[in-house]
């Protein structure tokens, strides 16, 4: 049984049934979707839709800036929570395109600029592991200005090599050096390099 205590949780359900899958897959396939375009839209579908997935990432996530107070992540609650369902703690905050209007008093939105682009740069260049699609809608600020990311059913992986390719793609960009961009884009672009997202 949940103890919710002042606490309200968030319940996301899966809203596509499994026999509505394959009739997404279906539709593609009959509109002339490419075979390897198929089964990789099926592989997203399937790791974004198994919320057991979604619950590690947020919990892998809460871990990796714990102690952190510029920053909060939902809790998790685990014993409500399925493949089919996840339950979240209930995160009532400005969205984050909305910090510099009159009903965020309090906030500063330089200040919450700063947080959401440094948080950004730990999650690729400290850990490699992100927030692979951190749209403002998938990020709200709450009293304080601290910044709580939301819906982690896509996120990145960069391993140490990668992250010294990205890290050298931003030094040619700040550089306006071309061939410096180029030779970085080429090692990220390689068969074996560049972010990886899913699970």
């Amino acid at each position: 049984e949940l103890e919710y205590g002042s606490d309200a949780v968030e319940i996301h359900r899966d809203a596509i049934a499994p026999g509505e899958r394959a009739l997404v897959v279906d539709d593609l396939i009959a509109t002339g979707g490419t075979a390897w375009a198929t089964a990789e839209l099926v592989r997203k579908l399937e790791a974004e839709l198994d919320f057991t997935r979604e619950a590690a990432n947020c919990e892998r996530f809460a871990a990796q800036f714990e102690g952190d107070p510029t920053t909060h992540v939902p809790k998790v609650y685990r014993q409500a929570t399925t493949s089919r369902v996840i339950t979240l703690e209930f995160i009532d905050g400005v969205k984050a395109s909305a910090v510099a209007t009159a009903g965020a008093e309090g906030l500063e939105p330089l200040e919450v600029s700063k947080r959401i682009s440094d948080l950004v740069l730990r999650q690729i260049f400290a850990h490699g592991f992100f927030h692979a699609d951190p749209h403002p809608g998938n990020i709200r600020v709450l009293p304080g200005n601290v910044v709580c990311f939301l819906d982690f059913g896509q996120m990145g992986y960069l391993d140490t090599a990668e992250r010294e390719d990205f890290a050298d793609l931003l030094w040619g960009i700040a550089r306006k050096d071309a061939f410096h961009v180029a030779s970085a884009f080429s090692r990220l672009g390689s068969a074996d390099g560049g972010a990886r997202t899913g699970l």
